[in-house]
């Protein structure tokens, strides 16, 4: 069984770490520790950062894909945002003209996520 895997967006620094822990502090407020691409490690609120979970899948080029990934399904070149569904409790990619499921995220790619890439989800601008 895969052990729950998070990663953090700092949102006032705009940078994206992975979660090496949750705890709570003497005063029972959490704190999450973050390892950032530097190597330099924090604690913060949960507050400062938001969490992404990793769905405990990878997509068709073995790249593991978490929460607000952005993924691309290669025939239609269609961008979905992974998200929770809570209606089925389960990780799927959505976008403005609808939903594909768990399996369906095994055959795309992760081209971003949504903090670093937010144009991915944009509809494309019209040349006229």
């Amino acid at each position: 069984m895969t052990p729950l895997r998070f990663r953090a967006w700092h949102t006032a620094e705009k940078k994206l770490g992975w979660v090496t822990g949750l705890s709570f502090a003497a005063n029972g407020i959490l704190m999450v520790g973050v390892k950032w691409n530097d190597g330099s490690i924090g604690m913060y609120s949960p507050d400062e950062v938001i969490l992404m979970q990793s769905t405990g899948l990878k997509d068709k080029n073995g790249v593991e894909i978490f929460e607000g990934d952005v993924i691309q399904d290669g025939d239609e070149l269609t961008n979905y945002e992974v998200l929770w569904e809570d209606d089925c409790a389960c990780f799927g990619g959505w976008n403005k003209d609808g939903w594909i499921g768990m399996p369906d995220l095994m055959q795309c790619e992760v081209i971003g996520n949504i903090y670093q890439n937010p144009e991915l989800l944009k509809p494309a601008e019209s040349g006229n």
